[in-house]
């Protein structure tokens, strides 16, 4: 008895991940007046992904933020931060690190195959790692260095 009553009390504090709020598995129609509010008004939306531009998150202000849905369920979040230089990129990179940090004990950093340092932590939805926060040049950018910082995505 004791046993499922501390089981019960695990599941009862679980907490449920989101983005500004907007929890993972929430309608499109239910987040988007959330993330409306919370980061402004979109640059493009589909039914499937949302951008916006110059969004404030973890103290930092990000060029490019993609929500993206799948069957009208919030289930992948990427967060773009152009940088003038790969020092930049790694030291944005380093300062999300540790925004998140104070909220997620269970962090680990590793490498890329070319030695870029990448990170990951928190728990999904899907019991996977909640994020992971990585620099790289976007082609799509000119080729700008990049500080990424990805949810999902999670299969809901």
């Amino acid at each position: 008895m004791v046993c499922c009553l501390a089981i019960f009390a695990l599941a009862a504090n679980a907490q449920k991940e989101s983005i500004a709020g907007v929890e993972f598995g929430a309608s499109k129609a239910k987040a988007m007046e959330t993330f409306k509010t919370a980061f402004g008004t979109p640059v493009s939306e589909t039914p499937d992904v949302v951008e916006f531009k110059n969004v404030n998150y973890e103290g930092q202000k990000f060029t490019q933020v993609f929500i993206y849905f799948d069957n009208d369920k919030m289930n992948q979040a990427r967060f773009y931060l152009a940088c003038a230089s790969k020092q930049q990129a790694v030291q944005k990179m380093n300062e999300i690190e540790k925004s998140l940090a104070a909220r997620y004990k269970n962090m680990s950093a590793d490498q890329e195959d070319d030695g870029s340092k990448f990170v990951k932590g928190g728990l999904g939805p899907d019991g996977q790692s909640l994020f992971t926060i990585y620099t790289f040049k976007d082609r799509k950018n000119g080729m700008k260095w990049t500080t990424g910082l990805r949810y999902g995505a999670f299969m809901l």
